[in-house]
């Protein structure tokens, strides 16, 4: 696998809360039901092969991510 990160899409009928960070520090907490992921190298004195972390996040903050880089001017 070259780029060992992915999208998942999470069934709707039990989201998990939106990871992203809030303006005041916190996190959106928001219902997601897609979340990046990636594959975590195996490290440590228990490290477990084929770990995978999720990142949920919400359709409000994906829209706000979007519009972010939209918005940025392309390098030359």
């Amino acid at each position: 696998m070259t780029n060992p990160r992915t999208i998942v899409r999470l069934d709707p009928s039990t989201p998990l809360p939106c990871s992203i960070m809030a303006p005041d520090g916190g996190t959106c907490g928001q219902p997601a039901t897609v979340a990046y992921a990636r594959l975590l190298p195996p490290t440590g004195m228990w490290a477990t092969p084929g770990l995978w972390e999720l990142q949920p996040v919400c359709a409000e903050c994906t829209q706000r991510t979007q519009a972010h880089y939209e918005q940025e001017t392309p390098y030359p």
